[in-house]
């Protein structure tokens, strides 16, 4: 069913694009490393043990570029990529609460030694962490660059903010919640470097210093434990990082020369023989090498690892370059693309076309050129329109310059 409700969509936009040629032309031209890199996935195929299943996972990827690209090619892409996200928060978020609370039969999953976790509409606690986090970021993002606002939809986005950090704490996912308090960190230096300059830099280097020496003090004062441990302890992980460093060992450990170089072919290493070993030696039914760098090299190897490095640095060249199109949307792009990047040291996200993190990447990566129907650089100034949000305007803010 899924399969045909994807090929269904796929099909829906391609048909809507088919008068847009220009402007699908035009973003295939300015968003080339993510093609290059569906090719390796692509090619990585014809050596793959399962070239059927393969196949399938990479259609799907296939699809997500063809969604972002169909949403690039509208007439004003940025209102419908702001509104995407909000929707989606919205729907993640208020579905999720809805579940745990009144249908915890769906919204909860209880464990073997009695432990309930909140999954909301996820499949798992992680996933339903990546909600909280998404929406936690989003709606700051959106608080932060407020400037003539009613009075109700200011408190709506203080109460978006509180329910996606109760989800984001409930969830218990310590890489989320760690995450999030990174992008939090980023959005509020991007707030105070343009409100204050250079001040800006020394308060938040301030705040980061103060953090770290009461972590300090707290470990050599208070606990009998190392912070770090204490910390990982509380949530529910310990030094292994709840037995991630153990796979990481096992996996490399086990690689081949040929695997090496091109991997064992797109999502199909953890259908192989040797996955199944690794499993067994571990006592432990997963199916997923919890670090999305590992995750790239066994699939795609080191020729994949190079391909997705210059996608990503590709990536941050379009960030940078979108500074002077919207400050604002600048922040938001580096906000998820950094959590991307460290969300990837402890679980595997990248390449996953139904994975959150890896969505936000691909939307964070598209070059600027493609804010505007045209292609054209558009002045800062023409800005303010661009948000469909009623009564926002996201350029600018009460803690903008001047």
């Amino acid at each position: 069913m899924d399969r045909v409700v994807l090929s269904v969509l796929i099909l829906l936009a391609l048909f809507t694009m088919r008068k847009r040629l220009d402007k699908v032309g035009m973003f295939l031209r300015n968003n080339y490393m993510v093609l290059i890199l569906l090719g390796v996935m692509a090619i990585s195929i014809l050596w793959s043990d399962f070239k059927l299943v393969s196949l399938k996972r990479w259609v799907r990827s296939l699809g997500l570029i063809i969604m972002v690209m169909m949403i690039f090619t509208e007439e004003h892409p940025l209102r419908y990529v702001v509104k995407l996200i909000e929707m989606l928060s919205l729907f993640l978020i208020g579905g999720s609460l809805v579940l745990i609370f009144f249908v915890p039969s769906i919204g909860t999953e209880a464990w073997t030694g009695g432990e309930v976790s909140w999954i909301g509409l996820a499949t798992h606690k992680n996933m339903l962490g990546q909600y909280g986090a998404m929406g936690s970021i989003f709606f700051l993002w959106r608080f932060f660059c407020v400037r003539e606002v009613r009075q109700k939809l200011y408190y709506l986005t203080l109460l978006a903010i509180a329910l996606s950090a109760l989800i984001l704490v409930g969830s218990r996912s310590f890489t989320s919640i760690s995450v999030t308090f990174i992008g939090m960190m980023i959005l509020l230096l991007f707030v105070l470097s343009r409100k204050f300059g250079k001040l800006g830099w020394i308060v938040v280097f301030l705040i980061t210093a103060s953090v770290v020496a009461g972590t300090l003090f707290v470990q050599n004062n208070v606990l009998s434990q190392s912070l770090t441990s204490y910390i990982l302890e509380s949530g529910g992980k310990d030094l292994t990082f709840t037995g991630r460093t153990d796979i990481w060992k096992q996996t490399i450990k086990n690689v081949d020369g040929r695997e090496a170089m091109i991997g064992t072919g797109y999502e199909s290493y953890w259908l192989t023989s040797k996955a199944d070993k690794i499993r067994y030696l571990l006592d432990w039914d997963f199916f997923s090498a919890h670090n999305g760098y590992i995750e790239t090299f066994l699939e795609l190897g080191v020729l994949g690892l190079i391909f997705l490095g210059l996608f990503l640095w590709t990536a941050v060249g379009n960030i940078a370059k979108s500074r002077k199109e919207s400050y604002e949307l600048c922040m938001l792009w580096t906000a998820f693309l950094t959590i991307s990047f460290i969300s990837n040291v402890f679980e595997s996200n990248f390449l996953v076309s139904t994975d959150l993190y890896w969505i936000l990447t691909i939307f964070a990566s598209v070059n600027p050129k493609c804010f505007h129907a045209d292609g054209n650089e558009v002045a800062p100034a023409s800005l303010p329109d661009l948000p469909p949000v009623p009564g926002v305007r996201i350029a600018g803010g009460p803690f903008a310059a001047g």
